[in-house]
């Protein structure tokens, strides 16, 4: 744990599961992937001041203990029918005012391309995202609004 980040609009936190490493029901274990992604936030100058805070959940169990839905980007471990590895992707979930389950982007996106698939999320929030307005800033909102020309241009 650290401090960095932990207020402003910036990437906050990356969760995971409580039980992570060590659940009966885990597909893999999701700490490796979070901490890279950690890794890869702290201080990462193109997201120092995004519209919003920003919030990350991942777990690699089938039940979903890290309540991925309700984050800004919600990733959970599956396998696909080749028995490879990826994320199920989630974005715009989200509580407060307007709570919303996260729209799904992927139902399988390997492994190997979650940071790059990642950081197109967070850019393309980061050009869109509203600044006019503090309430209507959260990527939940952009997500909701655009609908398929944000994963259009995620995806692009």
């Amino acid at each position: 744990m650290h401090g960095i980040q932990t207020s402003g609009n910036c990437i906050r936190n990356i969760t995971s599961d409580e039980r992570a490493g060590i659940a009966v029901d885990e597909i893999a274990d999701p700490r490796p992937f979070a901490e890279i992604m950690r890794q890869w936030s702290t201080l990462h100058p193109e997201f120092a001041f995004l519209p919003r805070k920003f919030k990350i959940a991942i777990t690699g169990a089938t039940e979903d203990r890290a309540a991925t839905g309700w984050h800004d980007v919600g990733l959970h471990v599956v396998k696909n029918e080749a028995g490879d590895i990826g994320f199920r992707v989630q974005v715009g979930g989200g509580m407060g005012r307007t709570p919303i389950i996260g729209t799904v982007l992927r139902e399988f996106l390997p492994w190997q391309q979650i940071m790059n698939y990642l950081e197109a999320v967070i850019r393309v929030y980061n050009r869109y995202g509203r600044r006019d307005n503090i309430y209507k800033a959260r990527i939940k909102i952009l997500v909701k609004a655009e609908g398929q020309r944000y994963i259009d241009d995620v995806e692009a």
